[in-house]
């Protein structure tokens, strides 16, 4: 794998219905966030259209991958992360892109 684990840590223990546990013990006061936030973005491990590469900063890559593999417990895929992070973006931002895009003056695709 691309990290070194330099120090071992106490394994956490994440569900999908977001309690985080060590040694037995809940240990975040917003369990709820963390349920919402595995749910949208973590507990989707599917390719459903064909797929297309696209270049992104390595360090990015590593990043997101060690996310991914820890939070998801290795269930879900980099591409599966990745593209719900996009899709929320474009949903949170979904007026302004149509503005700026309305507003362009290029030739559209």
């Amino acid at each position: 794998m691309f990290f070194n684990n330099k120090k071992k840590q106490t394994p956490k223990k994440i569900s999908f219905t977001g309690t985080a546990v060590v040694d037995g013990q809940p240990e975040s006061p917003d369990t709820k966030a963390e349920a919402r936030y595995l749910d949208r973005f973590l507990s989707r491990n599917r390719i459903e259209a064909p797929r297309k590469g696209i270049f992104v900063n390595r360090e990015l890559v590593h990043r997101i991958a060690k996310y991914a593999a820890v939070m998801g417990q290795g269930e879900a895929s980099i591409g599966a992360y990745v593209e719900e992070i996009i899709l929320e973006h474009l949903e949170r931002n979904a007026a302004t892109i149509k503005s700026l895009f309305n507003a362009s003056p290029l030739t559209r695709l």
